[in-house]
C-alpha cells in the first residue's frame, strides 16, 4: 500500500493534477493499493478572502477558527475532492472520497 499526499499547489492545478492522476492510474494498474490525502491550503487561503475572512497564520501555520473551518470544509470536503475524484475516475482509478 502507497499512501500519496498531494498538496494544494498540486490539486488546484488542472493539467497537474492530470498527470498525477495519471500516475496513479499506473500504479492502480500494477495492484498497487492507494491511499491520497489532499491538501488545499491555497484554495482556503482564497475562499477565505473572497467571503471576507482574512485566514490566520501563525509561523506558517493555518489558526483554525469557526469561520476557517467552515471554509475547509467547502474546500476540503467539497471543491478538492470532487476534482480529484473526477480526475481519478477519468484514468479508470477506482477511488471513493473520504471525509470527516
Amino acid at each position: 500500500m502507497f499512501v500519496v499526499k498531494l498538496g494544494g499547489d498540486v490539486v488546484g492545478e488542472p493539467e497537474v493534477l492530470d498527470q498525477v492522476a495519471a500516475q496513479l492510474s499506473l500504479l492502480s494498474s500494477l495492484s498497487i493499493r492507494l491511499v491520497v490525502v489532499h491538501g488545499g491550503g491555497p484554495q482556503a487561503s482564497a475562499l477565505s478572502r473572497r467571503l471576507g475572512v482574512e485566514p490566520h497564520m501563525v509561523a506558517g501555520r493555518r489558526v483554525t477558527d469557526d469561520a476557517a473551518l467552515e471554509v475547509a470544509k467547502m474546500v476540503y470536503a467539497g471543491q478538492l475532492n470532487v476534482d480529484l475524484l473526477a480526475s481519478l475516475r477519468e484514468h479508470r482509478v477506482q477511488a471513493v472520497g473520504l471525509s470527516g
